[in-house]
């Protein structure tokens, strides 16, 4: 016995992370899309959208796989570091050099486009 619309199975449908974050068609518009609109329906300061902006390209690159996440890009970081030598092993060499890329792209001394987009 249905107890209620959640017992239903035609009322679910699967859907990758990128249909779910940016859409898949005018049924499923993503949730980016929502927040879009959220954000010109309250009318913020300008400042605010074009930083909102910014962070909702980012996700959207990252639901799609366009951009990188933090763990792939530590991984490819890794493993195609000089000193690795596929054995799983992270030396304190590769682990610094790790850790001063990190702290290089925190400051915006260096860019990276494939993790953070342009």
């Amino acid at each position: 016995m249905k107890s209620n619309l959640n017992d239903d199975d035609s009322v679910w449908e699967e859907l990758t992370l990128n249909e779910i974050v940016n859409g898949k068609d005018s049924k499923h518009i993503g949730l980016i899309s929502v927040i879009r609109q959220y954000v010109n329906d309250m009318n913020v300061d300008n400042n605010i959208a074009v930083a909102v902006e910014r962070y909702l390209r980012l996700i959207q690159g990252r639901a799609s796989g366009e951009l990188m996440t933090d763990a792939r890009w530590i991984r490819e970081f890794v493993t195609t570091h000089v000193s690795y030598k596929h054995d799983s092993v992270v030396t304190d060499e590769i682990n610094y050099d790790l850790l001063v890329m990190i702290d290089k792209l925190q400051r915006n001394e260096i860019s990276c486009p494939e993790l953070l987009g342009e």
